[in-house]
């Protein structure tokens, strides 16, 4: 994949990325950002952000998420059961569109006996952009351990 940099894409990192490596295997775990992106960037715009993960065999919840009082659209959790394992967890931010992006996450084994899990939301667009060239969004990807 053709790597490019952030101003290239119209985007820039202003806050802040929670990648903490060491949480329990039963603790919530998120891979998040604070970032200012450009309302009509490059058509190729992405923002991506990666880490590895240890988790115990168990179902989770898994989410993708943006924060924005501009955005609408969005998705439902989805419960997944995950081997206990170190993952490569990886979510993208792509542009789709005038005034929309898409979110796309997945969870990679290292084990290559298990396949790669995915997890796309749907668009989400910021209809409220009307006049700005860029805004700040909070979004990322989580996994709560599901309690019985």
């Amino acid at each position: 994949m053709k790597k490019l940099s952030l101003a290239a894409l119209g985007m820039a990192l202003v806050g802040f990325m929670a990648v903490t490596p060491s949480a329990s295997a039963y603790d919530t775990a998120t891979l998040e950002r604070q970032q200012t992106i450009a309302v009509n960037p490059a058509p190729s715009a992405q923002s991506c952000q990666t880490r590895n993960i240890t988790l115990a065999s168990y179902w989770y919840e898994w989410s993708n998420f943006m924060d924005n009082t501009f955005s609408i659209g969005g998705q439902t959790p989805r419960p997944v059961y995950l081997v206990s394992g170190t993952y490569k967890w990886k979510v993208c931010l792509y542009f789709a569109g005038t005034r929309t992006y898409e979110e796309q996450s997945y969870l990679d084994p290292v084990d290559p006996s298990y396949d790669t899990v995915w997890l796309t939301d749907p668009q989400v667009s910021f209809l409220g952009s009307a006049g700005r060239t860029s805004f700040t969004v909070y979004w990322g990807s989580q996994l709560v351990p599901l309690h019985a």
